[in-house]
C-alpha cells in the first residue's frame, strides 16, 4: 500500500519511516472520513501521535480522490476499509504499534451510519486492533473530519451526516 503522507501542520509531504524513527513510544491511532465533493468522493486517512505523557499529539494524513460514490453505506465502508487496511500495513510493514483505529460511525440507530458499526467493529477485531465509534472515537476521526471538510479557504464546507 503505497501512500502519500502528509503534516497537518503544512501540508507538506513527510517520510513515515522518518516520523516513526524520531518518535519512539508513542501510541497511534488510525481513522478515515470521506466527503463527496461535486463529481468526487474525497477520502481522508489519518495516523494520530499521542505523546505518551499526554502532552499533545500530531497528525499526519493521506487524501484520496476517486468517482462520486452517491450510495452512503458503500462510501461509509470504503472508510471502514481503508482504516483497517492502513492500519493493518503500519503494523505489518512498519511495526507501528496501533492502540485502536477510529470509525465514523454511530451506533444511533437514528443514523444510516449504524447498520455498520457491528461488522466495522467485528471487521477490525478479526484483524488484531481495537476500535471504535462515535461517541467513543476521538482523534482519529476528528483530525479525518477537520480536513476533509475544511476548504481551500479554510472554511468549512458543508458536511453530510453520517
Amino acid at each position: 500500500m503505497e501512500m502519500k503522507i502528509k503534516t497537518l501542520h503544512d501540508g507538506s509531504e513527510v517520510s513515515l519511516e522518518e516520523v516513526i524513527a524520531k518518535r519512539p513510544n508513542i501510541k497511534y491511532r488510525v481513522g478515515c472520513d470521506s466527503m463527496n465533493i461535486k463529481d468526487k468522493t474525497v477520502f481522508i486517512t489519518t495516523l494520530v501521535g499521542v505523546h505518551p505523557d499526554k502532552s499533545g499529539a500530531f497528525i499526519l494524513y493521506s487524501k484520496e480522490k476517486i468517482a462520486k460514490i452517491e450510495e452512503p453505506q458503500v462510501r461509509l465502508w470504503i472508510e471502514v476499509e481503508k482504516a483497517i487496511e492502513f492500519a493493518t500495513t503500519l503494523r505489518d510493514e512498519h511495526n507501528i504499534d496501533i492502540e485502536c483505529i477510529d470509525f465514523d460511525l454511530n451506533p444511533d440507530v437514528t443514523y444510516e451510519s449504524s447498520r455498520l458499526v457491528a461488522s466495522a467493529i467485528g471487521y477490525a477485531e478479526s484483524m488484531g486492533f481495537k476500535a471504535y465509534c462515535k461517541p467513543d472515537s476521538i482523534f482519529a476521526i476528528y483530525a479525518a473530519d477537520f480536513i476533509v471538510h475544511k476548504g481551500n479557504d479554510g472554511t468549512k464546507r458543508k458536511g453530510l451526516n453520517t
